[in-house]
C-alpha cells in the first residue's frame, strides 16, 4: 500500500479488497463501523469517508436503521427511485417540468426524490450528496450557475462529482461536454435571435435586454439578440444591456439592480427590451407602472416562458413559449433509457420555442 495516498484512499482500497477476498454477494451487510476500525486499524473519520466515497462510486449503499450492504458491480440492485435536482423547483416552468418527469417515471415504475439547491447553488453539493446517499438509479440536474464557466469554482467540485458517480445523469435546460451525459434544452441563442427580429419587424430599432448573466441560458439569449442586432444594422448600446444574477432572482426591481429604472424608464430608453424570462419581464412591467410608463405604447416588452402570468397581466405578454412538461418528459425517458441500457448512446434534444403574441409590443409600423 503507497504511504503517499490520503488514508481514506488506503481504507477505501482496504475495504474493496475485503470484499473481493471475502467473496461478498449483493446486497450482503458489511461489517460495523467498530468491526471495521478493529480490523484496519483506521480511524472513525477515515472509515466514515471511505465509506462515503464507495457509497457515491456505487459499490455499496446505506439504509437508515440497518446497516451499509455491498452493491455487485455485475449485479447492481436498482432502487426504483430517480433524482431530481434543480435550484427553483417551486418556481416558473418548473413545476410543470417536474410533473412532465413524475409522469413518465410513475408509469415505468419510478418514484421521485427531489430537492432545491438554492439560487446560488450554496447547496449544490450537499443536495446531490444526500440524493445520492438515499439511494437512487439516475438523476435529472439543472445548476443554478454556468459550471463550463472556470470562474465558478463550485463548478469544477460539481463536475468532478458527476464524473465520480456510477449512475446516469441527464441536464436540463444545458449540456456539459465535460460530462458524459444526455441533454434536454432549449435553443436559447434562437430565442434571443427571433426576440430581435420580430421586434424590428414591428418598427423597432432601439432595442435593450434584460438577462440573467451567471447562467448559460442567459448568455446563449443574449448571444443571439447581439447576433441579430448586428445582422439588422442596429446599434447595440451597452447602458440597454442590464444583467442580474441568479442568487438576485427574487430581489425587488428596486433593490435589484439601481439602475433598472433609470436605463429602461428615462427619458433615454430604448423602445423596447427583450427579457430573459416572464418573470424579469413582469419586473419591468411593475417599474413602468411606478414610473407611469405603459407597457405596449410607450415601451414594448417581449418575454420567454409562456407562463400563466403571461396571459392574465395587463396587457398580455409578448413571449416565447417553453414546452415545459414535454421537456421533462424527454428528460426521463433519456434517464430511463440509460438505466436500463448503461452503454446506450448520449444524445442532445433541442427544443424551437414559437412567439405568443399579446399586447405587450406596439407596431410602429403603423405610425411611419
Amino acid at each position: 500500500m503507497e504511504q503517499n495516498k490520503k488514508k481514506y484512499i488506503q481504507a477505501k482500497e482496504a475495504l474493496i479488497q475485503l470484499f473481493h477476498d471475502k467473496n461478498y454477494q449483493n446486497g450482503q451487510k458489511i461489517p460495523t463501523e467498530n468491526e471495521i476500525i478493529e480490523t484496519t486499524g483506521f480511524s472513525r473519520n477515515t472509515i466514515r469517508q471511505a465509506v462515503m466515497e464507495l457509497q457515491r462510486d456505487g459499490v455499496v449503499r446505506k439504509e437508515q436503521g440497518r446497516g451499509t450492504f455491498y452493491i455487485s458491480q455485475d449485479n447492481q440492485e436498482k432502487t426504483g427511485r430517480i433524482g431530481v435536482i434543480n435550484f427553483f423547483l417551486n418556481l416558473s416552468i418548473y413545476p410543470n417540468m417536474v410533473h412532465g418527469i413524475e409522469e413518465v417515471a410513475w408509469q415505468e415504475g419510478y418514484t421521485l426524490l427531489p430537492t432545491n439547491t438554492g439560487a446560488g447553488g450554496e447547496r449544490e453539493i450537499e443536495a446531490i450528496d444526500r440524493i445520492v446517499a438515499q439511494g437512487v438509479d439516475g438523476i435529472i440536474y439543472e445548476p443554478s450557475h454556468d459550471l463550463e464557466e472556470k470562474r465558478v469554482e463550485e463548478g469544477t467540485k460539481v463536475l468532478n462529482y458527476f464524473n465520480k458517480l456510477n449512475i446516469p445523469v441527464v441536464t436540463t435546460h444545458f449540456s456539459l461536454p465535460s460530462l458524459e451525459c444526455s441533454s434536454v434544452l432549449i435553443d436559447d441563442e434562437m430565442i434571443g435571435y427571433n426576440a430581435v427580429r420580430y421586434l424590428h419587424e414591428m418598427g423597432h430599432r432601439n432595442i435593450g435586454i434584460f438577462y440573467i448573466g451567471d447562467i448559460r441560458s442567459g448568455l446563449s439569449r443574449t448571444k443571439g439578440y447581439e447576433k441579430a442586432m448586428k445582422e439588422l444594422g442596429l446599434t447595440i448600446n451597452p447602458q440597454w444591456e442590464v444583467a442580474t444574477k441568479t442568487g438576485e432572482y427574487d430581489i425587488p426591481a428596486g433593490e435589484r439592480n439601481p439602475n433598472l429604472c433609470k436605463v429602461f424608464m428615462g427619458e433615454d430608453r430604448p423602445s423596447a427590451v427583450f427579457c430573459f424570462n416572464d418573470e424579469l419581464a413582469i419586473i419591468l412591467y411593475e417599474a413602468a407602472r411606478q414610473a407611469g410608463i405603459t407597457i405596449g405604447k410607450d415601451l414594448s416588452v417581449v418575454g420567454v416562458d409562456n407562463t400563466a402570468s403571461a396571459g392574465v397581466i395587463h396587457p398580455g405578454l409578448t413571449t416565447f413559449d417553453h414546452p415545459k412538461e414535454y421537456l421533462g418528459r424527454w428528460a426521463a425517458q433519456a434517464l430511463i433509457q440509460r438505466i436500463k441500457n448503461p452503454a446506450g448512446p448520449q444524445f442532445q434534444l433541442m427544443f424551437q420555442s414559437k412567439l405568443v403574441k399579446r399586447e405587450s409590443v406596439a407596431d410602429l409600423t403603423k405610425a411611419e
